[in-house]
């Protein structure tokens, strides 16, 4: 361990951003304009390759810019973007990125440690359960 060197990622917030395009259909056109039988979106591509189908959702920059603001107050410097296709939005995750104390390294270490040793341990005792089992078969 002297001379590796850490770093730590620290979860500190979660913010979920769901339905966004109904949200966005509702800021434009007004509540309950994307159940309208009357509404229709028109799509003009910058490249007429690309196509309907998308693989994210469209967020507004002011929401955006909210939830990074949101994120930056909890402490972090960082954030994760995860798509939530059932959902039609995204999930984001406030990060403290930077590097770890020796504190840190210690508890981690003795942490992984820990586990190690259960591990270990059910391995043998799943171990001695396979030898039990066949010895039980040939009686």
């Amino acid at each position: 361990m002297k001379n590796k060197k850490y770093i730590t990622f620290k979860y500190l917030k979660e913010i979920e951003e769901s339905d966004l395009d109904i949200s966005t259909v509702e800021k434009i056109l007004g509540k309950n304009a994307y159940e309208d039988p009357g509404f229709e979106s028109l799509f003009f591509f910058l490249n007429k390759d690309y196509g309907y189908e998308r693989e994210s959702e469209m967020i507004s920059i002011d929401l955006l810019e909210k939830t990074i603001v949101n994120l930056k107050k909890a402490g972090a410097n960082y954030m994760e973007i995860m798509h939530h296709g059932d959902h039609n939005g995204y999930v984001f995750y406030g990060i403290e990125v930077r590097k770890s104390t020796k504190e840190e390294v210690k508890n981690y270490s003795e942490e992984i440690l820990k586990k190690a040793k259960i591990e270990n341990k059910i391995a043998a005792l799943q171990l001695e359960i396979q030898n039990l089992n066949e010895e039980w078969k040939k009686i």
